[in-house]
């Protein structure tokens, strides 16, 4: 509920504020104020093709360029720079300005604010040098940016995660469709998961996130059941699950705040419940995962003992589908990064209802339960006797197997041939349908003589 909300404040706030549709413009904003004055006042000084937008274009210009630091692309700042002096046609001396050159110092601004560990040895270096020359008191520490938003600064920094989730976009990008993002362990950081408890997201979080979390999830969002599903209202029933398919399947798109938030609050959730806690809340999660998947089995095996469903092309489909939910709980997907406490829970909501729309299948219409009530409630609705609203569950039953192969065997049966298709669909044969279905206009054609008769 709370990432749906998110994702609801979200869209609210770039409705009203279409320049700020990315994180980074409005991390310009927050956080780069006085170099947006500054920009500005040099555009509207030296530039010869000014504009109402002046403001509203600094913004979008140097979001974009933390864009690119945040995407580890600072080789297109310099393009950047060029196409902004071009578009207010500025002279030379607003070109050359100090504050337009800071922007090609963006990079060390940002690296000092979100550093990873391999860039730690160089901000060290900073460090040094500016102690040496007195000047250590003018440069800032790491994540100060937010540092008055105690849940999203510090130690909690969640423009560190926006990072992480950018960078790591950038290597999906570049990994072809066959192959598996393969990790440098110790790359990132040390474990969280080790004897001495960890204190903060950033830094000891980083391993968990980019070496255990993401590729486990890339693999899963683009080869497994989760990139492939589509289940009714799922942006309410798992948002976890659709923010990152989309995150995965569209890496060159900026990453929305509200995948931030959903993987800050995985990682908020991970800091609380790491170590022996951790553990036992993924076994726990496992277990239940396990139990699920064990009824499904059991049920399949009642089914299978009905002669009427052994054979039907419809139950084979269904339990198909059963056995493809196994894939969610295979070792190479790893246990934290399927069992942490938020996955866990969404993961098994998903089953659930994804079970019950899909495999349940499988389970209520082994005698051609459902078949038979979507198939009469189909023909009543195209013969005008119940209209759309008359009964809602079957509306809803309706929608959600309108598309299903084992409920239709095709596209939905026109007038004419509601018996023969709805036989068809039961397991006989095209002659034997046709047969039964001449069966039944005869039986009509009966029953109506005899009624003018009787009259």
């Amino acid at each position: 509920m709370i990432i749906q909300h998110v994702e609801q404040l979200e869209m609210e706030f770039i409705t009203d504020h279409e320049d700020l549709n990315t994180p980074y413009r409005m991390l310009a904003v927050i956080v780069l104020p006085e170099i947006m004055l500054l920009i500005s006042q040099i555009v509207k000084s030296h530039g010869n093709r000014l504009t109402s937008r002046i403001e509203q274009d600094v913004i979008l210009f140097l979001g974009d360029c933390m864009e690119c630091i945040f995407r580890n692309q600072e080789e297109k700042i310099d393009s950047k720079i060029t196409n902004f002096c071009r578009r207010y046609d500025m002279d030379e001396i607003g070109t050359d300005t100090d504050e337009i050159s800071t922007i090609r110092g963006l990079s060390s601004i940002t690296i000092q604010d979100v550093p990873l560990l391999a860039e730690m040895p160089r901000l060290k270096n900073r460090m040094k040098i500016a102690e040496s020359l007195g000047h250590s008191d003018k440069l800032p520490k790491p994540h100060t940016w937010l540092s008055n938003m105690e849940s999203i600064g510090r130690d909690r920094a969640i423009h560190h995660t926006l990072r992480l989730l950018q960078s790591f976009s950038k290597v999906m990008e570049s990994t072809p469709s066959d192959q598996k993002i393969l990790n440098r362990p110790g790359f990132f950081g040390p474990s969280p998961f080790r004897p001495e408890r960890v204190r903060k997201i950033h830094g000891d979080l980083d391993e968990y996130l980019m070496a255990n979390i993401l590729p486990q999830w890339f693999l899963m969002c683009r080869n497994g059941i989760i990139g492939q599903a589509r289940l009714p209202h799922e942006s309410e029933l798992c948002p976890l699950f659709v923010l990152l398919r989309e995150y995965v399947q569209k890496p060159h798109k900026p990453v929305s705040w509200s995948l931030v938030f959903a993987v800050h609050a995985l990682l908020t959730a991970t800091l609380v419940d790491t170590a022996p806690v951790f553990n036992d809340l993924a076994y726990i999660g496992e277990t239940v995962f396990q139990k699920y998947l064990q009824q499904l089995d059991h049920g399949t095996q009642l089914i299978l003992n009905e002669q009427d469903t052994r054979h039907s092309e419809s139950f084979a489909q269904n339990v198909f589908t059963v056995s493809f939910l196994k894939n969610l709980g295979i070792e190479i997907l790893g246990r934290k990064a399927l069992w942490n406490p938020l996955c866990a829970s969404t993961t098994l909501l998903t089953l659930t209802y994804f079970g019950n729309i899909e495999a349940g299948c499988a389970l209520i219409d082994c005698r051609a339960q459902l078949r038979i009530t979507l198939h009469l409630f189909h023909a009543l609705k195209n013969c005008a006797l119940i209209r759309e609203g008359d009964i809602p569950i079957l509306d809803r039953l309706n929608e959600y197997f309108k598309s299903s192969r084992g409920v239709w065997e095709g596209p939905l049966p026109k007038r004419g041939e509601f018996v023969k298709r709805f036989w068809i669909c039961f397991g006989m044969s095209a002659k034997e349908s046709k047969q039964m279905s001449e069966e039944a206009k005869i039986a009509i054609i009966t029953r109506k003589f005899s009624n003018i008769t009787n009259k």
